[in-house]
C-alpha cells in the first residue's frame, strides 16, 4: 500500500495543451476583460490628474507674445567695379545659427535697454519682485547681527548691476528661432505686459538691423584709413628697393668670374666620373663580401675550389688526384698504412697552400675595395668644392632677383592700393544692411501661456497612462495564480481541469446542482477530471484519490463531492472518505442523521462497515464523522489508515479521500502516502503562489507525486478561453 513511486523519480510531466506554449500571444478579450474591472483606477486617476493640472495651471500669472521677423537678405547689389570693402553675407546655415546668436547677445540687448528705458522696464527688473523666502531670511538673520552686511555700491555700479539683471530676464524671456529652412529669423518676447512683449520684439528688431549698418560703415572707414596709412608705408619701400637692386648688380659683376652655366657644366661631368667610382665601388664591395660569405660558411679550401685563378686550379686539380688516389688505397687499407699515411700528408701540404692563395685573393680585393673608395671620395671632394662655386653664384643671382621681384611687387602693391583708396572712400556711403525687417511686431490680444484646457487635457492623459500602467502593474505582480499556462508552467505538473466558480452556498448546492443539471459545463468539466483520473490507472480493480489543497476554502469539498457523483454515474461503486476530522461538516450540511461515523471507527468504537452511511438519493456511500473530533485526529495512524484502505478497496471500485488542506495539518501527508492518486486544488485568482509551492514540496518531501491540479472557482467571465459555454443534448 506504502510503495508509492518518489515524486520526482521521472520528473514533474507538464502535459501541455495544443497552443499553450505560445507564451507572447495576446488574448485581447482577456486583455478588455481585466481593464474592465479595473476600470475605476483608470477613471479616478484620469480624473485627479487633469483636474489637478487645471488648479495648478490656473494658479500661474498669464504672459503675452508679440513677434517680429526679420530676413536675411541674400540678394547682392553691386554699384562699384572692385570688390567690396564689407561682403555681404554668403547665407548658409551657419550664418543663420551666427546671426540668432548676435540678435541674443547681450551687447544688442543692453542697446535695447538703454533705448526703451529703465522706466518702462521696472517691472522686469528682479529687484522689484517681492522678496523670496531666502532674500527674508536674509534680512531677518541681519538684522539679528549674524549674517553678511552687503557691500555699499557706487550709483555706477548700481547701475551697471541693474542692467545685468535686464539682460538676464530679457535673454531668459525671449526666443529667437529660424522658421523652417527659410532666412527669415522670428523674435519672440514674453513678458507679463502685453505691450511691454511688443516693445521688446520691435526694438530688439530694429537695433539689429541698425547695429548691422552701423557695423558695416565703420568697417569701410577703418579700412579706408587703413589704407592711406598703408600707401605711406608702401612708397619708402618701393624707394628702398629700388636703390637696394642697385647695390646689389654692382657688387655681383666685380666679385663673380665665370658664369654659372661654364660650372653647371663642370660639375655635371664630375657627377658622372662619381656614379662610376661609385659603380667599381659597389662591385668590388660586393665582390669582397661574397668572397668572406663563403670563406664563413664553407670554409677556405672550399672557397679555393671555387675561384678562378691559375694557382688555385692546379693546387686543385693536384688536390683531386691526390684524393682519388687516396681512396684507391682505401679500398684495401685503413689509415695507418704507410701509402695513405703519405698521400695524406701531401693532401695537406696542397690544401695549406690552397688556404694561403686564398688569403693572398682577399687581401687583393680588400686593396681593389680600398681603391675605389679612394677614387670616389676624391671625385666627391672636387664635386663639393664646384657645387659650393655653384652655390655662391646662384645666391648672388638669386639675391639680385629676390631684390627685382621685391621691387616689382613694391610698385604693384602701391599701385593697386592706391586704386582701392579711390574704390573705399565710395563705398562708405553705400553700405546697407544685410537684414531687413519684414514683421512689425504687434501687441498680443490674448495670453500665450498657461492654456489651461490643454494641460488639463495632457494632464488627463497622464492620469490615464498612470492608470492604464497602475492596473498592468496589478495584474503582472499578481501573487496568486491567473491561468493554465502560468500554473502549469510555475509547477510542472498538468492542470486536469478547470471549474469554473458558481452561485452556490455551500457544497450541497454544488451537489444538487450537478445532479439535476448533469449537462452544464461544470458537470462537463468535471466528467473532464473523472475521466483524467480514472485513465490514470485502468488495470486496477480499486482505485484510490486524494483530494487536497494548500490552504482552507479552495472549493476542495465541493469538488470532491461532485468528483464522487460523476465516477459514480460511470457505473463504478465509490465511497467518499471525509478525513477532515478537525472540520467535518457533511453530515450537518446534508443533514444525515448517523450512528456511527469516521471517528468512531478510528476509536475502535464500531466496525467500518457500521461507520460507512448510504444515502438513497446518492449514488455513492459516505465515511464521514457528525461534528468536530479533533481529539480522534491522533488516532489516525499510519496502520490504522492500511487497514482501512485495504478494506475499501475490496469493497469499493473507487475510493475517494477528502483531506484537510495540508499548510493547514499534517494529516494529508500521510493520506498522500496511501493513495493511487493525488488531486491538487488551486483556487483562481485567490490561492497564494508561495503558499502551492510550498505544499507541493511537503507533497515531495512525503514522496508523493499529485497527478494533476483542480484549477477551481475560476471565473468564467475573465478567463473565456477555457469555457465555451454549454453544451448538452437536444430535447
Amino acid at each position: 500500500m506504502y510503495n508509492r513511486k518518489p515524486p520526482f523519480e521521472d520528473g514533474f510531466f507538464p502535459m501541455k495543451r495544443i497552443g499553450s506554449d505560445d507564451r507572447d500571444m495576446v488574448d485581447l478579450k482577456h486583455l478588455a476583460r481585466m481593464i474592465w474591472r479595473r476600470r475605476n483606477i483608470i477613471i479616478l486617476s484620469t480624473v485627479l490628474c487633469g483636474l489637478l493640472a487645471f488648479i495648478l495651471v490656473s494658479q500661474i500669472t498669464p504672459t503675452y507674445t508679440a513677434q517680429s521677423s526679420v530676413m536675411l537678405d541674400p540678394r547682392k547689389s553691386q554699384v562699384t567695379i572692385g570688390p567690396e570693402v564689407v561682403s555681404d553675407l554668403d547665407i548658409s546655415d551657419q550664418v543663420v545659427v551666427s546671426e540668432t546668436s548676435v540678435i541674443q547677445s547681450n551687447i544688442l540687448i543692453e542697446s535695447v535697454i538703454n533705448q526703451i528705458g529703465f522706466a518702462r522696464l521696472e517691472n522686469l527688473d528682479p529687484a522689484n519682485a517681492p522678496p523670496s523666502i531666502k532674500s527674508r531670511i536674509k534680512s531677518f538673520l541681519r538684522t539679528l547681527g549674524l549674517g553678511k552686511t552687503p557691500k555699499p555700491v557706487t550709483a555706477e555700479q548700481a547701475e551697471r548691476n541693474k542692467i545685468e539683471r535686464l539682460v538676464y530676464v530679457i535673454r531668459k524671456n525671449l526666443k529667437v528661432r529660424r522658421e523652417g529652412k527659410s532666412f527669415v529669423i522670428s523674435i519672440i518676447a514674453t513678458t507679463e505686459n502685453p505691450e511691454l512683449s511688443m516693445i521688446l520684439a520691435r526694438t530688439i528688431a530694429e537695433k539689429y538691423i541698425e547695429q548691422q549698418l552701423e557695423t558695416r560703415q565703420n568697417v569701410a572707414k577703418q579700412a579706408t584709413a587703413w589704407i592711406e596709412d598703408r600707401l605711406k608705408i608702401l612708397r619708402k619701400e618701393l624707394e628702398e628697393a629700388q636703390a637696394a637692386g642697385v647695390r646689389t648688380r654692382m657688387a655681383n659683376l666685380a666679385a663673380d668670374g665665370t658664369s654659372l652655366q661654364s660650372i653647371s657644366q663642370q660639375l655635371f661631368e664630375l657627377t658622372t666620373k662619381l656614379s662610376d667610382a661609385q659603380a667599381e665601388r659597389t662591385i668590388a664591395e660586393a665582390g669582397l663580401k661574397q668572397l668572406q660569405l663563403i670563406v664563413q660558411e664553407k670554409g677556405i679550401t672550399k672557397a679555393g675550389t671555387l675561384l678562378t685563378s691559375p694557382q688555385l686550379e692546379v693546387l686543385n686539380g693536384e688536390r683531386v688526384k691526390l684524393t682519388i688516389e687516396d681512396g684507391v688505397w682505401a679500398r684495401n687499407y685503413d689509415e695507418t698504412h704507410p701509402s695513405r699515411k703519405r698521400l695524406r700528408s701531401q693532401i695537406d701540404v696542397i690544401e695549406a697552400e690552397m688556404t694561403s692563395e686564398v688569403e693572398k685573393i682577399i687581401e687583393q680585393r680588400k686593396g681593389e675595395v680600398q681603391l675605389a673608395q679612394a677614387r670616389e671620395a676624391s671625385i666627391q671632394q672636387n664635386m663639393d668644392r664646384m657645387q659650393e662655386r655653384v652655390i655662391s653664384i646662384s645666391t648672388n643671382e638669386l639675391d639680385q632677383e629676390e631684390l627685382q621681384r621685391k621691387t616689382n611687387s613694391a610698385r604693384l602693391a602701391y599701385e593697386q592700393l592706391l586704386n582701392r583708396l579711390t574704390e573705399t572712400r565710395s563705398q562708405e556711403q553705400l553700405q546697407k544692411a544685410d537684414a531687413r525687417i519684414i514683421e512689425q511686431a504687434t501687441i498680443p490680444g490674448a495670453p500665450s501661456a498657461p492654456r489651461p484646457k490643454l494641460i488639463a487635457v495632457l494632464g488627463a492623459m497622464l492620469g490615464m497612462a498612470i492608470g492604464f500602467g497602475t492596473v498592468f502593474y496589478l495584474e503582472l505582480s499578481s501573487a496568486s495564480y491567473r491561468s493554465e499556462d502560468d500554473i502549469e508552467n510555475d509547477t510542472g505538473l498538468p492542470v486536469l481541469a478547470s471549474l469554473q466558480a458558481g452561485e452556490w452556498d455551500n457544497p450541497v448546492d454544488s451537489y444538487l446542482d450537478v445532479m439535476y443539471a448533469p449537462n452544464s459545463e461544470y458537470a462537463e468539466r468535471v466528467r473532464q477530471l473523472r475521466t483524467s483520473l480514472l485513465m490514470q490507472v485502468p488495470s486496477k480493480k480499486a482505485q484510490t484519490i486524494l483530494v487536497t489543497s494548500s490552504t482552507p476554502n479552495e472549493g476542495k469539498t465541493t469538488t470532491t463531492l461532485n468528483l464522487a457523483s460523476m465516477i459514480a454515474k460511470s457505473g463504478k461503486s465509490v465511497v467518499l472518505v471525509d478525513c477532515d476530522l478537525r472540520r467535518s461538516g457533511l453530515a450537518k450540511e446534508f443533514g444525515w442523521d448517523m450512528t456511527h461515523g469516521l471517528s468512531d471507527y478510528l476509536d475502535d468504537a464500531c466496525d467500518l462497515q457500521d461507520a460507512i452511511y448510504s444515502d438513497t438519493h446518492m449514488p455513492f456511500d459516505i465515511l464521514t464523522s457528525n461534528g468536530s473530533h479533533a481529539q480522534t485526529v491522533d488516532a489516525l495512524s499510519k496502520d490504522k489508515l492500511a487497514e482501512m484502505m485495504r478494506m475499501l478497496e475490496q469493497v469499493y471500485d473507487v475510493v475517494i479521500i477528502d483531506s484537510p488542506p495540508i499548510l493547514a495539518v499534517s494529516d494529508a501527508l500521510m493520506l498522500a502516502q496511501a493513495v493511487d492518486s493525488v488531486v491538487f486544488v488551486v483556487r483562481w485568482h485567490e490561492t497564494p503562489k508561495q503558499a502551492v509551492k510550498k505544499a507541493l514540496s511537503m507533497l515531495s518531501d512525503a514522496r508523493s507525486r499529485p497527478a494533476g491540479i483542480v484549477f477551481n472557482m475560476v471565473d468564467p467571465k475573465e478567463y473565456s478561453t477555457e469555457f465555451v459555454g454549454g453544451y448538452s443534448y437536444e430535447e
